[in-house]
């Protein structure tokens, strides 16, 4: 299955030219809601989804995130080399690292279309990635109930996006999101043969 997760960006520098450089939170381990829809169960309302520590910040989960694109919005079936061209706004870099329960990375909005969106108040970063679920009541250290348990994280590109899964702490910047803004909801999965 393929996720998008949602995070806002800090320490962010313009650049003379009018790119963005930026080193931020855009991922975090513990539970996450998704529509059942987006996990293949419309028998469901909504399905909470653990992801471990131990998955969130396992090296090879965290290296995969590195040198990808950055999009403006998911783009459908994620970033190939046919399609990076029309969808890569910019990209990441390749030290990423854990900050406490976040994954940071630094990056770079490379195109207008994410410098608009990021001075127009998109600001928050949603990770678009592939993973295992296993199915499995479960209730996560902190407490909450699960349904399932997400392994085996591989990213494929962080997509600037105006509110994300992950929450306001995953975002360029550190003005937090207009509660009171109508926000289109960009969270979907998808499922690939």
């Amino acid at each position: 299955m393929t996720f998008h997760d949602r995070a806002p960006l800090e320490k962010v520098r313009r650049l003379a030219d009018g790119r963005i450089a930026a080193v931020c939170k855009f991922a975090r381990s513990g539970c996450y809601e998704y529509a059942g829809h987006e996990m293949g169960r419309s028998d469901l309302a909504t399905v909470t989804v653990y992801r471990p520590e131990s998955e969130v910040f396992d090296e090879a989960a965290m290296a995969s995130f590195a040198h990808k694109a950055i999009t403006v919005d998911h783009p459908p079936g994620g970033v190939t080399v046919d399609n990076w061209k029309q969808v890569a706004a910019g990209w990441t870099e390749g030290k990423v690292a854990r900050d406490g329960d976040f994954v940071e990375i630094p990056l770079m909005l490379a195109d207008a279309s994410a410098v608009k969106a990021y001075d127009s108040g998109v600001n928050q970063l949603s990770a678009g990635y592939s993973s295992t679920i296993t199915w499995g009541d479960g209730i996560a250290p902190d407490g909450t109930k699960y349904q399932a348990t997400m392994s085996r994280i591989r990213g494929d590109h962080i997509a600037l996006v105006a509110k994300g899964r992950a929450g306001s702490e995953c975002r360029i910047g550190d003005s937090a999101p207009d509660a009171g803004a109508a926000v289109r909801d960009y969270a979907r999965a998808h499922h690939y043969g």
